[in-house]
Order: structure tokens, then sequence, then C-alpha cells
């Protein structure tokens, strides 16, 4: 079993910053049927970005393969203590009308 240690933002640690978030290519009929709905992710991220991911919700299965796509592609600098990278976990939520990232980040606890 592993184990990480997760810094939660403040006393010090500054967020995890968004350098770059692709737009997610959502059908355009589930656009229309999902407009106020969210894909959410559980991001994992380091000194070299994403560490890992997994989902948490989604109102249907059709838009978790581009939402996954567009998170493969997002970019991020990570949390830091003292000016050093530390390990934080943020939520993602990518909105379905647009596809874009929710933004500030979120953290999951």
């Amino acid at each position: 079993m592993v184990l990480y240690r997760f810094y939660r933002f403040g006393c010090g640690v500054t967020p995890v910053q968004v350098e770059s978030a692709p737009v997610a290519n959502f059908p355009e009929e589930l656009k229309k049927k999902y407009k106020s709905e969210v894909v959410v992710y559980s991001i994992k991220v380091g000194e070299h970005g994403i560490e890992g991911w997994h989902i948490i919700s989604f109102p249907d299965p059709k838009l978790v393969g581009p939402a996954g796509g567009a998170i493969m592609k997002y970019k991020f600098s990570p949390a830091t203590l003292n000016g050093k990278p530390v390990l934080a976990g943020v939520i993602a939520e990518i909105q379905v009308s647009d596809g874009k990232l929710r933004t500030p980040l979120k953290q999951p606890y």
C-alpha cells in the first residue's frame, strides 16, 4: 500500500495553478441535454503535473471519454510550500455546455 501526503492550500501552501486547460469536445446533443451539468474528476497534482486522476461523477457515460481526453492535455503548476513543489489534490469540474474547466479549483477535503 502506498500512502501519499497531500497538502492543503493556505498556511504557506500556494494553490495549484491552471496553466492550460483545453476544452472538452462533448457531442452537441449531450451539450444541450446536460447544459447545466458538470463532469467531476479528482486530480493528483505534483511536481511534474498530473500524477493521477479518477472520475467522481458524470451525468452520462458518453461524456467520460471527451472529458478524460481533455484532462490528459491539462497543464498545472504544482502547489508549493516554501517555494518547493508539494503534492495536492484538486477537484476538476468540466462544464458540459461549453467543455470548459471551472475555476478556481477546489480541494477534495
